[in-house]
């Protein structure tokens, strides 16, 4: 039986987000922590993996304050955000109007994100990290 990468890269996107969700930290939100660009995953034709950002990138966040407002220079499009349930948020721009969807899962200092209003023809994600 021949296994195709694109199948174990697949199974490996769909089961570390399910891991690391079943590993979080219970007492972790979402909220009032700068989250700094760390890793992007690609799979660009087979063999995806976690490329570290450039420095200029690293030094980009995003913040979901308490009052529904992101800050940072990240998320550049979006003044608000709302927090759909325990795996996903949505960003808004100045007038509420919802621009992007995404799903997250957070494994102590660690967040991992990626789009579900927007499917990548490869595999797609974003690693985002808790700096003091």
């Amino acid at each position: 039986m021949k296994i195709s990468w694109k199948a174990i890269i697949l199974y490996s996107l769909i089961l570390l987000p399910i891991y690391a969700f079943t590993q979080k930290d219970s007492s972790s939100s979402l909220l009032g922590t700068k989250w700094y660009f760390y890793k992007e995953y690609s799979d660009p034709g087979g063999g995806g993996s976690w490329d570290r950002v450039s420095d200029a990138d690293s030094k980009k966040y995003f913040e979901l304050q308490k009052d529904g407002e992101v800050s940072g220079d990240y998320f550049f499009y979006a003044k608000y955000y709302t927090v759909k349930d325990s795996l996903s948020f949505e960003l808004l721009d100045s007038s509420q109007k919802v621009k992007a969807h995404y799903s997250y899962t957070r494994y102590k200092d660690t967040l991992y994100i990626s789009r579900l209003d927007y499917l990548c023809k490869e595999g797609c994600g974003w690693m985002f990290v808790k700096r003091d």
